[in-house]
């Protein structure tokens, strides 16, 4: 019976085997959201920009714990300089460690490129710094050479809590544009390719916007991982708002060429990351090639906070009060010649920036420009912006990329040294995803290994053990057995060592009877 009893354990041990090896699949690969390459996203921390306690578009490409990339445009007035007629709050997610955190952001914290050109969207750059609650200590890693990137990843975060901090899923696209599509949309596109990435995609409709928004911040993938790259600047649209329009292009800033800039407003190091070694732009004023504006008839461009409404009480995301009238160049002129105060000063109460649109009328939600019938800008050539020696004097010269390491502080040489830093993915020197997968199947492997080598070894230490016993000795002790079940024990003898001391009683006992 006991055999019996042992063979019969073969299928729970092989319903064991099968839950563990659906373990390690579930492990191996999570439902969570990726990209085509298998990247995994959930984890990859973001940030978003809060205006007068109110959500914005404005995405955050986050550097640091108290650092991070922003568009100028989501900052700034209608002429470039930072509005300081707005309070700001910086939240930022992170699902790897559950750690969200949030940080007032002071206007005096704000440094915008002093090249940003508000006509044109050139250098739609800005830094800003701030101190999270809760701090923790984490960097990003910034992808440097374009010509290293295997793919694209657009993201766009929001929350559907504030006070709770509770963040949504993340949004994700993975369409590109060519280059030369891109350029044909927006002029400055040509004459700066290592500066943008666009794409038509939009993540889906949110906070009641009547169609998809541009995705906020972009990454790059190199070796099955994603790294931070870029951050939502601009769309260039054929209709008066973003839904009515058919053949929208959406515009990302790569930030690789500002990071010399961001290390000497900062005045410490910025974490990169190249396949090659690859050493990022060390020119701390770099600025876009001068290039034309254009783009083809009657498109415009809108830049800044889409979920703000304009003075007509529409989003730059909902649906238009009707078609737009078709743009003309003496609109375009009327434009140039007129500051437009009404609209700057109806921008300014909504939270949103706008420079130069058609009339006030049109309610711009955003900074917008305009395009004429011939495509071209007659003011794009006006001022660069605000000067940059306020900038640079509060901060320390730039460090270069060899001197990293020491900015960085607890040995870091210049890879993610976080928990979700830039996704749950270590970099260089650490343990990569697959890595850690490997690991986690030798492990389960392992386990299934030493529960089948202890099933057969007890089976094979049970066998060895009933072949000690010969057959003839267990037939004999199971008919012993099977005749004291029978008839009862039998009696046994009762011997006595003979005694000298009663040696005659003991004799006669054993003579018996007479």
């Amino acid at each position: 019976m006991l055999i019996i009893g042992t063979l019969d354990m073969g299928r729970p041990i092989r319903l064991l085997l099968l839950a563990i090896t659906l373990l390690v699949a579930s492990i191996v690969s999570p439902a969570r959201a990726s990209d085509s390459r298998g990247v995994d996203l959930a984890d990859y921390r973001g940030g978003l920009l809060i205006r007068n306690g109110q959500q914005t578009s404005c995405e955050v490409a986050l550097i640091d714990g108290t650092s991070a990339f922003i568009a100028a445009t989501c900052v700034t007035d209608g002429n470039g300089n930072i509005d300081t007629s707005a309070s700001y709050q910086i939240y930022v997610d992170s699902r790897i460690d559950k750690l969200g955190a949030r940080a007032p952001l002071l206007s005096s914290a704000i440094t915008v490129h002093p090249r940003f050109d508000p006509s044109t969207f050139a250098n739609n750059i800005a830094i800003i710094r701030y101190s999270l609650e809760p701090s923790k200590q984490w960097h990003i890693n910034v992808a440097i050479a374009r010509s290293e990137w295997e793919g694209s990843v657009y993201m766009r975060r929001r929350m559907n809590n504030m006070d709770k901090m509770d963040w949504a899923s993340t949004s994700t696209g993975r369409k590109d544009m060519s280059d030369a599509d891109c350029a044909k949309s927006y002029g400055l596109y040509g004459a700066n390719n290592d500066d943008f990435k666009c794409t038509s995609d939009t993540a889906p409709r949110m906070m009641d916007s009547a169609c998809g928004v541009p995705y906020g911040t972009y990454y790059s993938i190199m070796q099955d991982r994603a790294y931070l790259a870029g951050i939502y600047s601009h769309s260039v649209i054929d209709g008066d708002t973003l839904c009515s329009s058919k053949n929208a292009v959406h515009y990302y800033t790569l930030v690789s060429n500002y990071i010399a800039f961001a290390q000497k407003v900062l005045g410490r190091g910025v974490a990169t990351m190249s396949t090659s070694n690859a050493t990022p732009n060390s020119d701390s004023s770099y600025r876009m090639a001068a290039g034309s504006f254009f783009t083809p008839d009657g498109m415009r461009a809108f830049a800044g906070n889409e979920f703000a409404k304009g003075d007509d009480g529409t989003w730059q995301t909902a649906n238009g009060p009707g078609d737009p009238s078709p743009l003309t160049a003496a609109d375009q002129q009327q434009d140039n010649n007129d500051e437009n105060k009404d609209d700057d000063n109806a921008a300014t109460q909504t939270g949103i920036t706008t420079s130069r649109s058609t009339s006030a009328s049109r309610g711009r939600s955003s900074r917008t420009r305009t395009v004429s019938a011939t495509g071209t800008l007659t003011d794009q050539d006006g001022a660069d912006g605000p000067d940059a020696t306020d900038a640079a004097s509060a901060a320390a010269d730039w460090i270069p990329h060899e001197s990293q390491a020491s900015a960085l502080g607890n040995g870091v040489t210049g890879v993610n040294d976080s928990p979700g830093g830039d996704g749950h993915s270590k970099g260089r020197g650490g343990l990569t995803k697959g890595q850690v997968a490997a690991i986690v199947v030798c492990l389960v492997l392992f386990a299934i290994f030493a529960t089948v080598g202890a099933f057969y070894g007890l089976r094979w230490y049970r066998r060895r053990k009933l072949s000690r016993w010969s057959p003839s000795a267990v037939q004999q002790i199971l008919e012993s057995h099977m005749v004291e079940n029978e008839v009862g024990s039998a009696p046994h003898a009762k011997f006595e060592l003979p005694s000298y001391r009663h040696h005659r009683d003991t004799a006669l006992v054993a003579a018996g009877p007479h």
